[in-house]
């Protein structure tokens, strides 16, 4: 069983920058913000591998710091959440998302239909996210259409 009573943050340096809601947009060549499904084990393997600090060990974490999950997600704190307002799928800083690379599980860090996002919304939000670090445009996984 789960101990759910020390709450888990990755926090590199500074990124206090409050939440920006970018998800739900819809123009041409679409790809989906990610989102950890009811397959985690919560075991901490994605946690640090993100770049942009999207991936909270509880529902209740993310919410606090103001930020949105999927509807239905992580509603009883036992699985890993991603907020959609920080995830870029790692579009900008790896070939692949990280979250989804490290996953023991495999099939667990999945599109949200919910979110359908571009490549051009996904590294503007790696920009803003991150203004400090060189994003490259190549940097797109397959998964990302556009």
């Amino acid at each position: 069983m789960r101990d759910n009573s020390t709450v888990k943050v990755w926090q590199p340096e500074a990124q206090n920058e409050p939440p920006a809601s970018c998800g739900g947009l819809s123009n041409g060549g679409l790809t989906m913000a990610l989102m950890i499904n009811n397959n985690c084990i919560a075991c901490d393997a994605c946690l640090p591998a993100c770049p942009n600090l999207a991936i909270f060990d509880k529902r209740s974490a993310a919410e606090e710091r103001g930020y949105q999950v999927a509807d239905g997600l992580g509603m009883d704190n036992s699985i890993y959440v991603i907020t959609y307002e920080r995830c870029t799928e790692c579009v900008g800083h790896f070939d692949e998302p990280q979250c989804a690379s490290v996953c023991p599980i495999g099939e667990c860090c999945v599109p949200d239909p919910d979110r359908p996002e571009s490549r051009h919304m996904l590294l503007e939000r790696a920009r803003r996210i991150q203004p400090n670090k060189v994003i490259h445009e190549e940097k797109v996984w397959q998964g990302v259409r556009g």
